[in-house]
């Protein structure tokens, strides 16, 4: 099965995602014509994890998906891929719960035009205030540790009517698109 990243990188190529083995079809029809040598798409279902199969994959469908990514050869798509770093220093845009006061208001929203409103309650919890287009319903009560923009928010705990319901993350594809403190709510 090919990694993740190999994967990531046929989809920006091919131009969009390959979620379903019908995909592979296509992906099997492009990648056979841009590199003048054909691959089947039951080949691409295997690689994808769609279909089992034979677990290590020839080498010269492995050439042949590195020759669709511009490289000349597998060998030199993994030494490309080992030696890009995938780790940086960054400076995050958050709200750090230690610097929220008891009964303050935190707004924030994600997509598509969901907008939220908590009351901070103290201990990594909050009260939501107002719900707009989420499945959070006013009242809940949710644990959440960091607000941080553009990334998903991961709310450990979701109570409704003293009811457990188990963990939420809101903005999973957009991540946060907005996060501010609107006052005190007491």
């Amino acid at each position: 099965m090919l990694s993740d990243i190999i994967k990531q990188k046929i989809e920006e190529r091919y131009g969009k995602a390959v979620r379903y083995p019908k995909d592979c079809e296509a992906l099997a029809l492009i990648i056979s014509s841009a590199c003048n040598e054909r691959v089947s798409a039951s080949t691409l279902k295997r690689l994808y994890g769609f279909v089992l199969g034979v677990e290590q994959p020839r080498q010269f469908t492995l050439d042949l998906i590195a020759q669709y990514l511009s490289f000349p050869d597998w060998d030199a798509l993994i030494n490309n891929i080992n030696n890009v770093n995938y780790s940086e220093f960054i400076s995050l845009s958050e709200i750090a719960i230690d610097q929220i006061i008891e009964n303050e208001i935190i707004e924030f929203g994600y997509k598509p035009d969901r907008n939220l409103a908590v009351k901070f309650l103290g201990k990594q919890q909050f009260e939501v205030m107002k719900s707009e287009k989420s499945k959070l319903n006013v009242g809940d009560i949710i644990t959440i540790y960091h607000f941080v923009l553009g990334y998903p928010l991961l709310i450990n705990e979701v109570k409704r009517n003293n009811k457990d319901l188990g963990q939420y993350i809101a903005g999973k594809l957009s991540g946060l698109t907005y996060i501010r403190k609107v006052g005190n709510g007491s």
